[in-house]
């Protein structure tokens, strides 16, 4: 049951947070994503702080959660996993495919992905490949925290 419930969360949420870091100071930065194969993947530029120290490091972390208007409502994901650049593959232009369905607004900054977008860098799809996920959902309790594997792929 809480793996249907934490699988239904991530299908209705679209923005997580990844939280990188190492011998520099942490950074987390919110971002789109679509969860396939196993991966949320998403797009950020080159040039970020999370993506470098995410690729220095490979580690990262994530949160998602859904809007909440008491905490009895709160629920979501804390995940650790692996931070890294999707090849330039049928499997990556699948992806880039499913992202632009579900954020149309998207298209203009990756029609061309050599381009630049407002922060100045290159756009690159990035995969987080969660190995640890934890599910929390304050409805059963405040603090409420289980181990979870989300279904499908999409």
């Amino acid at each position: 049951m809480l793996d249907r419930m934490a699988t239904a969360l991530v299908r209705r949420c679209s923005t997580m947070v990844i939280a990188t870091g190492g011998r520099q100071d942490p950074w987390a930065a919110p971002v789109y994503y679509v969860w396939s194969r196993n991966a949320f993947w998403f797009y950020s530029s080159d040039g970020s702080r999370h993506i470098r120290l995410g690729l220095e490091h490979g580690k990262a972390a994530a949160a998602l959660w859904e809007d909440a208007d008491t905490w009895r409502k709160i629920q979501g994901l804390q995940m650790q996993g692996r931070l890294s650049r999707a090849e330039e593959t049928a499997r990556a232009a699948a992806i880039a495919l499913a992202y632009t369905a579900k954020f149309p607004r998207a298209a203009g900054i990756l029609k061309d992905r050599s381009g630049k977008e407002s922060g100045g860098g290159k756009v690159r799809l990035y995969a987080f490949r969660p190995d640890r996920l934890i599910y929390t959902n304050n409805r059963f309790g405040l603090g409420f925290r289980r181990p979870v594997r989300l279904e499908g792929d999409d």
